[in-house]
Formats: C-alpha cells, structure tokens, sequence
C-alpha cells in the first residue's frame, strides 16, 4: 500500500502502478491500530 502526503493523486497511482501496489488513504490500520487516527478517542483503542 503506498499513501502520500502532499502529493499529486495522479503522480501516487502512477507510481502505485509502476511498483504494482494498491494506493491507501489516511487513517488506516497497522499492526491493529489507526495510523492517522486519534489516540484521545475511545474509538481509537477498540480494536486494541
């Protein structure tokens, strides 16, 4: 999964084309937990 931040969205789905990968958005998971999500939210911790 390839996300940018501050990057053209045409420049990121060619370049998630050319390394054959999937183009993500923020928030999302790893390792369980939101990336980009936040912490002072009790919807934060569920999946914890």
């Amino acid at each position: 999964m390839l996300v940018g931040v501050n990057v053209d969205e045409s420049w990121l789905l060619e370049a998630a084309a050319v390394l054959g990968c999937s183009v993500g958005k923020i928030p999302f998971m790893y390792l369980g937990l939101p990336i980009g999500g936040d912490p002072r939210r009790l919807s934060f911790w569920e999946p914890v």
